[in-house]
């Protein structure tokens, strides 16, 4: 089942870059891991893509709930999974 979206999750990769490419469209790249540390600096990399440098501010204390949504299970899925099949590059 992971081996399964694993792979889907890689060809739906493949058809996003296929398309930029022959959109000639360069996507902007957020990582999530960066996003959840500083949420404004990924608000305004998008926001500077429609020109609008500074104007788009976030309030975190608005009720924005902001977490990581990995835990132990998430880790003993991921140590099992590469356990039996190889890390096939999942990082």
């Amino acid at each position: 089942m992971i081996a399964g979206r694993l792979r889907a999750v890689v060809e739906e990769y493949s058809q996003w870059t296929a398309y930029f490419a022959q959109a000639r469209l360069s996507p902007i790249e957020i990582v999530y891991e960066d996003a959840m540390k500083e949420p404004q600096a990924a608000v305004a990399a998008v926001a500077n893509l429609f020109g609008l440098d500074g104007a788009a501010r976030i309030k975190l204390d608005a009720g924005i709930d902001l977490a990581i949504q990995r835990d132990a299970a998430t880790e003993e899925w991921r140590t099992r999974f590469i356990a039996e099949t190889g890390d096939a590059g999942v990082g």
